[in-house]
């Protein structure tokens, strides 16, 4: 016996000592191989939600966006084991062969003595072409129960994992007589069923390393809190959405939708581009939100040590403080079957008897789930005479002058109406009305609503004004499209189109210097719905547009000739009326 066999079958029997109720070594494989099925393992047939994985040349990928495309691969790997060594022109190939059928195979490194520098350096000479993952924490491979290198994972495009186990029946290529891994690949691509959906894996075993939770996630310490800040404005007892996040056992049920609806990007609801624009209103969950949902979730959802987690959903201060100025509106909705819509609009006497800057406004209402919008603007007219604080209106354009379109504010599920910073308002000079259309969801019945009207104004006898500005494209050709600052500005807050085609807009200022300012981005999206949260979104800090800056669109070359009419306005103040303050 060589020095070199002797080496490697002690390095064989050292692993397998402290395994042996679990593998065996037999005689076909002369090596390592799990003796059983084991019942700790994940089910074939488990859908498999939240997994992100970062290669090792950081290029970061989502399963859900994966499968989407094609079956995903996870082939667990090692540097030193010789066994897994032997399969690297045969997953080259593989890979090869299927990249034109949108296959993703994806090698994984889970074993703790295989340092990423280990790993780097080893896949120099094998020269693998596809993603490569140093499973560092061995999360990945405790979330598939990978136990073996090499060992294969198959999951077809609904998520659901098809096969799990040995590559094939044989570590030499030439005494292969079953394929296992692509006999299942080709059947999960044709939609038949699975023959051979489990093999146990031979080869050396996974090392992981320990799992140390200093501060592990859980649902009272981090997740109840995280959805009442982000989530709990539409997701509450009489809230539009279809469920809500009211305790521990209903959020438990749905944590795997929740964390499939925030990497699809439907949760949270927007088609802001994070790259463009800082918003105080986005609705975006941030990384660290979103990997505390996908840790709680893959750690089993654990609940913490409080019993007591109800929360006080629906807050009955006003999101601002007490309003300085307060209307009610008490109104009967005719019945409306459920799922239909329909519009109410009024003028609202606010009693102002002299000049105003608004700084923004709030909303309550006694029947929220009937209420599903409301936009608040004004209209430049004096009325202090008329007797009457508010007065609905037949046709929703009667009476409604064009001044209408400078919005005070919008309210809706999920939305906080934001409040500009004390000395910048909108003039609303004494005697002019707010306008109010209100959207309203039918409930199969006549519904008693109240709306509670809260203004908030500037307090500093010197305010800047805030005015607004429109880019407009009401032709096919919105580059062409463009408006000229004609003074230094702080823009506060954007009103973004609406109801757009499914494509990128970007919309941008470019200064006489030829730099270019991102102020907003509209993402692509095929979901109709996330529409209605294009809205009114106001910058954490206003952003500086010098004199002489043009606004303009930016649409994918595919798409310039099919544009709906879009209308951008843009919020600002003269710098000259706002540095100063």
């Amino acid at each position: 016996m060589t020095d070199k066999y002797t080496i490697l079958l002690l390095f064989f029997t050292l692993t397998f000592s402290s395994f042996a109720q679990d593998y065996t070594i037999p005689k076909k494989h002369r090596v390592i191989q799990e003796s059983t099925i084991h019942s700790d393992k994940i089910e074939i047939g488990t859908k498999l939600d939240g997994i992100s994985f970062t290669s090792v040349t950081d290029d970061t990928f989502q399963l859900d966006s994966l499968v989407k495309q094609g079956p995903v691969i996870f082939v667990f790997l090692s540097t030193e084991c010789p066994v897994a060594q032997r399969y690297a022109m045969r997953l080259k190939r593989m890979h090869t062969e299927y990249l034109e059928k949108q296959v993703s195979l994806i090698g994984v490194y889970s074993n703790e003595n295989d340092s990423i520098d280990d790993v780097k350096n080893y896949l120099i000479k094998a020269e693998y072409t596809f993603p490569i993952i140093k499973d560092s924490d061995g999360n990945l491979a405790r979330h598939l129960s990978a136990t073996m290198t090499p060992q294969a994972h198959l999951i077809d495009t609904s998520g659901l994992l098809r096969y799990r186990g040995a590559i094939d029946d044989n570590r030499y290529v030439t005494r292969v007589k079953h394929e296992y891994l692509i006999e299942a690949l080709n059947a999960v691509i044709e939609g038949n069923r699975v023959l051979i959906d489990e093999t146990p894996a031979f080869g050396c075993t996974i090392h992981l390393p320990e799992v140390v939770e200093v501060n592990p996630v859980t649902y009272i310490t981090h997740i109840a809190p995280l959805l009442e800040e982000k989530c709990q404005n539409c997701h509450h007892q009489y809230g539009i959405a279809p469920f809500a996040f009211d305790d521990y056992i209903k959020v438990k049920s749905s944590a795997t939708k929740i964390l499939r609806s925030i990497n699809s990007g439907i949760m949270p609801p927007t088609r802001l581009n994070p790259e463009y624009g800082d918003f105080v209103n986005s609705q975006l969950l941030t990384d660290y939100e979103v990997g505390l949902i996908s840790s709680w979730v893959q750690a089993g959802t654990p609940k913490g040590e409080v019993d007591d987690t109800s929360k006080k959903l629906i807050k009955e201060e006003w999101s601002h403080g007490e309003p300085d100025i307060l209307n009610e509106i008490p109104f009967l909705m005719k019945e409306l079957t459920v799922g239909e819509q329909d519009t109410i609009v009024f003028r609202v006497n606010t009693g102002i008897k002299t000049d105003h800057y608004i700084r923004g406004i709030d909303f309550k209402t006694t029947n929220p789930k009937a209420v599903r919008r409301i936009v608040a603007g004004f209209e430049i007219t004096d009325r202090s005479n008329q007797s009457s604080t508010f007065v609905p209106l037949a046709d929703n354009k009667k009476d409604i002058s064009s001044d209408f379109d400078v919005r005070i504010g919008t309210w809706s599920h999920g939305f906080i109406p934001n409040i500009l910073p004390d000395g910048v308002g909108f003039l609303l000079t004494k005697g002019s009305d707010i306008i109010l259309k209100v959207l309203l969801n039918g409930t199969g019945k006549e519904e008693h609503i109240s709306l509670k009207l809260g203004i908030y104004v500037s307090k500093k006898q010197e305010t800047a004004k805030l005015q607004t500005i429109s880019l407009k494209s009401e032709s096919q050709t919105p580059l062409e499209q463009e408006i000229t600052m004609n003074s230094d500005v702080f823009v506060f807050s954007i009103q973004l189109p609406m109801n757009v085609d499914e494509h990128d807009i970007k919309i941008i200022g470019v200064t006489p210097k030829k730099e270019q300012i991102n102020l907003a981005w509209i993402k692509k999206s095929d979901i109709d719905w996330l529409d209605d949260w294009l809205d009114i979104y106001h910058y954490v800090n206003p952003v500086f547009l010098p004199k002489g800056t043009r606004l303009e669109y930016i649409v994918e070359e595919n798409f310039r000739e099919n544009l709906d009419p879009m209308n951008t306005k843009f919020y600002y103040v003269l710098a000259s009326e706002f540095v100063d303050k």
